[in-house]
C-alpha cells in the first residue's frame, strides 16, 4: 500500500473518481490502523474482549501489573456500585458486602486482627480471643472461664485478679456454711431464728390405751422440716439436714367414758423409743393430760405420742387447735453438733 502511494504523481494529480476511492480507501485503512491498541488488553468480559462502552458484559477480569487477573462476579437483581477505596482511610462509600438493611453478609469467616482503637463497638482478637472494646477491652464468647469477678457483702468486697483466685466464705458465730456440688448453704447453729412446729387433733373421737393419739393437722412449720404421716400411725418425720434439740410441750383432752375419774397420760416416743410420760388426773369427766420434755432429732427420726387411760380401756379425745396438739420449739443454744440416738442427746 505505502509503495503505492509512492508512485502517485502528486504535481500533476488528476482526481478522478477512480483516484478519489483510492484515495478513501487509504484514509479509512489508515483511521483502522491508528485507532488498533496495542499490547495486551487490561480488561476483558466473557461475551466482548474490548468494550465499545463503559459497560462490559459477563464476568469481567481486570488484569494486574502480574500474570494474574482479579474475576467480579455477580448474579444480582439490580445495578451495584462497588467503591474500592485505599486502606487506612475512612471508608465512607457503599460497598459491595453490606445490604439494604446495613448489614455485612459474608459467605465465609471473617479474620480479625489485634486492633488498639478505643471506640465502643469495636472486635478484635488479641491472640488468644475474641474481645469487644466498652471503655475498656473484654473477652466474649468462647468457653467460659472460672473467673469470679466481684463478690460484696454487707461489709467488704473481693476482686478477681487473676483466673482461679479463691473466695473463702466463713461462718461466723452461730453460722455454719457447707458447699454440695454448686449449691452453698448457710445454717444458723446458734442465736437465730428457731426452728418452731405445732400441730393439733382436727378429729378427735374414742381412742383405746396405747393408741396413737391422733395429732393430724400441721398448723405451722417455720423451716418446712416435717412431714406428717396422718391416720392412722399419727407420726411426724424430721427432715432436715442438722441434727437439731426441741422443748416439747404436748397436750391431750379426755374424757374417761367408764368413770367420772379421768386419767390422762401422754408417753412420748421416737422411732421405737419410748421417752418416758406426764400425766393428769382429775374428779371430773374431762381431763387434760400434760408433757414436757427435750428432744434430739436427727435427720430422718420419727416423732410420735400415745395415751392412757387409767381408769378404763377407752377415752375420748377432745379434738381442736385448742384442745388437743403439741408444739416443737427449736434450742438454737445447743447448736447442731449434737450426737444424738433415738431422741436423746448421746
Amino acid at each position: 500500500m505505502i509503495n503505492r502511494i509512492k508512485q502517485w504523481d502528486l504535481k500533476n494529480f488528476n482526481v478522478s473518481d477512480r483516484s478519489i476511492m483510492s484515495l478513501t480507501f487509504v484514509v479509512a485503512l489508515m483511521a483502522l490502523i491508528i485507532a488498533i491498541p496495542g499490547g495486551t488488553n487490561c480488561a476483558s468480559a466473557d461475551t466482548c474482549t474490548v468494550s465499545s462502552t463503559s459497560e462490559f458484559t459477563g464476568n469481567v477480569a481486570l488484569k494486574s501489573n502480574t500474570n494474574y487477573s482479579a474475576t467480579l462476579q455477580h448474579s444480582l437483581a439490580a445495578n451495584v456500585i462497588a467503591n474500592f477505596e485505599d486502606p487506612g482511610y475512612t471508608h465512607t462509600g457503599l460497598l459491595i458486602l453490606k445490604d439494604s438493611s446495613g448489614d455485612f453478609n459474608l459467605n465465609g469467616g471473617l479474620r480479625l486482627g489485634t486492633s488498639a482503637t478505643s471506640t465502643n463497638g469495636t472486635i478484635r482478637w488479641n491472640g488468644s480471643e475474641v474481645q469487644v472494646y466498652n471503655s475498656g477491652w473484654a473477652g466474649v464468647g468462647g468457653s467460659p472461664t472460672n473467673d469470679i469477678g466481684q463478690v460484696t457483702a454487707d461489709s467488704g468486697s473481693f476482686t478477681a485478679a487473676t483466673q482461679q483466685d479463691n473466695i473463702n466464705i466463713v461462718g461466723g458465730t452461730g453460722i455454719t456454711t457447707s458447699v454440695t456440688s454448686d449449691t452453698l448453704t448457710i445454717a444458723s447453729s446458734g442465736g437465730g431464728v428457731p426452728m418452731e412446729y405445732f400441730a393439733y387433733d382436727n378429729t378427735g373421737g374414742a381412742k383405746s390405751n396405747n393408741d396413737p393419739i391422733s395429732y393430724d393437722t400441721e398448723y405451722y412449720d417455720t423451716s418446712n422440716c416435717f412431714t406428717v404421716q396422718g391416720s392412722t400411725t399419727y407420726t411426724f418425720t424430721y427432715t432436715c439436714a442438722d441434727t437439731r434439740v426441741f422443748s416439747v410441750l404436748a397436750r391431750m383432752v379426755v374424757i374417761d367414758i367408764a368413770t367420772t375419774d379421768a386419767c390422762g397420760t401422754i408417753y412420748l416416743n421416737v422411732n421405737s423409743t419410748s421417752l418416758g410420760s406426764n400425766n393428769a388426773c382429775s374428779g371430773l369427766s374431762a381431763s387434760t393430760g400434760m408433757y414436757n420434755d427435750s428432744v434430739c432429732l436427727n435427720q430422718n427420726d420419727t416423732i410420735w405420742f400415745k395415751g392412757y387411760y387409767s381408769n378404763s380401756n377407752t377415752g375420748n379425745i377432745i379434738y381442736g387447735i385448742g384442745e388437743t396438739n403439741f408444739q416443737l420449739a427449736e434450742l438454737v443454744a445447743l447448736g447442731t453438733s449434737q450426737s444424738c440416738t433415738n431422741g436423746r442427746i448421746n
